[in-house]
């Protein structure tokens, strides 16, 4: 689905063509935007775990990272500890160069899937004994190393770092419309605007006396939009380790 697609859905979902839906394409693409914002912060559905080579530069301390990751569980040397970071290259290599979903489809197996996750984690779990002190800012998309980069550098011989990372695949976001919850969020936020639009005929009635009741479209959006985040929290909240940047 693309977000074009995606518009439509939500239109029809109003009660287009029956209704006449008083949004403009920018006010349901501003909607469809939060939404996407707020599923990619917490659903765990929206992103994946992921390696990103990071060049060091003397006496920088600060680096500005893709918008698409959403934060930073750890800083590992390149060439600490070679063996377990073969490893974790290798098994985490294939998410990034053929795609998640490519991925997922290839990996079929399920003894192959545990293998993975299970050396992935194993490396990883050694790496956080490294102790490499840093902060990352989920607005600024911005890592600060906490320390001295020139002597990092020197001390492991390596200019390059890998950041342990979970990501928002952004090239598969098409993919992400089809979201279950994604979908019902947007189509609340796109009837909250709408009943914001509708304001401009209070007082003004309709055939036969009636009045647009953009209060009672009003109260409806955010009885579902409270619904939707209850449920979000409940059942599709990111693990603990993910918002612990």
């Amino acid at each position: 689905m693309t977000i074009i697609d995606f518009k439509d859905y939500i239109k029809r979902k109003l009660g287009y063509p029956l209704h006449s839906i008083e949004l403009t394409d920018e006010q349901i693409f501003d909607c469809i935007t939060e939404a996407v914002q707020r599923f990619t912060e917490r659903h765990y559905d929206s992103v994946i775990r992921n390696l990103y080579k990071l060049q060091l530069l003397p006496n920088q301390t600060s680096y500005d990272l893709p918008i698409n990751i959403k934060t930073v569980i750890d800083v590992i040397p390149t060439n600490a500890l070679a063996g377990s970071l073969d490893t974790l290259e290798r098994y985490s290599a294939p998410i990034s160069s053929m795609g998640y979903y490519d991925y997922l489809f290839q990996v079929t197996d399920v003894t192959d899937i545990t293998t993975r996750r299970y050396a992935i984690g194993l490396s990883t779990e050694v790496f956080r004994n490294l102790n490499i002190r840093f902060d990352f800012n989920y607005s600024m998309h911005r890592l600060n190393i906490i320390g001295d980069v020139s002597n990092l550098i020197r001390k492991y011989s390596n200019e390059y770092v890998y950041l342990l990372v979970y990501e928002c695949p952004m090239e598969e976001l098409d993919d992400l419309y089809d979201n279950r919850w994604l979908k019902q969020y947007s189509v609340a936020l796109c009837k909250k605007q709408w009943s914001t639009n509708l304001k401009k005929y209070n007082g003004a009635a309709l055939p036969g006396g009636a009045e647009i009741n953009h209060e009672g479209i009003m109260s409806d959006a955010k009885e579902e939009l409270e619904k939707l985040e209850i449920e979000l929290e409940d059942e599709f909240v990111l693990p603990p380790k993910f918002i612990v940047g």
